[in-house]
């Protein structure tokens, strides 16, 4: 199948950039048997970096609560999450399996809304990886699977950096793709010495938010 193809990039990253997005419009030529197809793409990418500052506050916050150090923000990774995202859109949630040497040293954590107008935030994405996948985990008994392990990239101490993207299918059966992909990979296997048990709970009322999250944090400094 034949396509078109037209992109549009800005790509930059300062505190102070306004919002862009990366719009591909994909309108199919051909299926092969010489009639036109009525699929046609236009997945949006949002590349305002507010979306980075929040994943970047939601996540170092957990962290604390975990007693791991910061993760830092990597520009390639945050490029990768972007190309994810996008590639994630492009095929409805069922991109090709790529595989090489390198792809063991890069986890990523995904997460999709059905409701291709819905604005998914950071704080949403955060009440499934993070929220969800901890009841999953036993302090007790701590083993990492894949109902948890999204949340084991998020805390564990063995992660390092990390870099975040989203991206919109507005055409039939899309939604909103949103990617974070961290470096190193978890690797399970020393779960008790890089998932600490939590300093503190959360009320169960509460979602992740500025608020809460500035609650929390005076909680956690106040001796």
């Amino acid at each position: 199948m034949r396509s078109t193809l037209i992109v549009t990039i800005c790509f930059s990253f300062i505190f102070n950039c306004l919002p862009v997005e990366l719009k591909i419009i994909s309108v199919p030529i051909s299926k092969g048997n010489g009639k036109l197809s009525e699929r046609i793409h236009a997945v949006e990418e949002y590349q305002g970096w507010d979306l980075i500052e929040d994943f970047d506050e939601l996540h170092n916050f957990v962290r604390l609560r975990h007693g791991s150090p910061e993760l830092t923000i990597n520009v390639t990774l945050i490029n990768l999450a972007r190309q994810s995202a996008v590639v994630h859109g492009w095929y409805e949630g069922n991109p090709p399996i790529h595989q090489d040497e390198n792809d063991v040293h890069f986890g990523q954590n995904y997460h999709f809304h059905s409701d291709s107008e819905h604005r998914v935030t950071p704080s949403e994405v955060f009440e499934s990886w993070y929220r969800d996948e901890e009841r999953r985990y036993n302090y007790d008994d701590p083993i990492v699977t894949d109902e948890n392990r999204q949340f084991a990239r998020i805390v564990s101490k063995s992660t390092e950096q990390y870099g975040c993207g989203q991206a919109r299918d507005r055409g039939p059966g899309g939604g909103v793709y949103t990617i974070c992909i961290y470096t190193p990979e978890y690797v399970p296997g020393n779960e008790r010495e890089n998932i600490g048990k939590p300093i503190y709970s959360f009320d169960d009322n509460n979602t992740f938010d500025s608020s809460t999250i500035n609650t929390q944090r005076k909680t956690v400094f106040t001796y």
